[in-house]
């Protein structure tokens, strides 16, 4: 039996069921007979024991003292900085998602504000508004065409 071996020994501070305690039980039964629902085999008890007993030494304490633990000490902390690491990077993913969220609102209001405005600049803009608003300086649309004026460079010279 090695040490790993020893960790795994049945606590004996666990009692075992009286046979007494049960009358109805008959007492000449054999023992490893499953006749009665309430007994567990033997190999359920001992493992039900083993992980009693495992859970015994985490909770204690027991299990930081021991070599193996120390041989493993450098890849727990690996893990635990792995497990650090995917927190982090899934409230930076968190904080991320809010930003874009927020910035997508943000762009939703300005496009409507762009909208808005662009409508409103195009209605002030118009040549019906513009005389309206210019009649009180008695400034009037004209009712001439307009006409394109051409300016020759060559014309305008004083030739050597």
């Amino acid at each position: 039996m090695n040490k790993d071996d020893e960790d795994f020994i049945i606590d004996e501070t666990i009692p075992e069921p009286d046979p007494m305690d049960n009358p109805n039980e008959n007492v000449d039964a054999d023992p490893s007979s499953e006749a009665s629902p309430d007994k567990e085999p033997k190999e359920k008890r001992s493992k039900l024991g083993i992980a009693l007993n495992n859970i015994y030494h985490f909770i204690s304490g027991d299990f930081l003292t021991k070599e193996g633990f120390a041989k493993q000490f450098p890849f727990i902390l690996y893990i635990v900085f792995l497990l650090m690491l995917l927190v982090a990077s899934s409230y930076h993913v968190e904080n991320v998602h809010s930003q874009i969220r927020s910035l997508t609102k943000q762009i939703e209001e300005y496009h409507t504000q762009h909208i808005y405005l662009k409508a409103a600049i195009t209605k002030e803009t118009k040549q019906s508004t513009l005389v309206e608003k210019l009649k009180y300086r008695e400034i009037k649309e004209s009712t001439q065409p307009m006409k394109k004026i051409e300016i020759n460079k060559n014309e305008g010279e004083d030739k050597p």
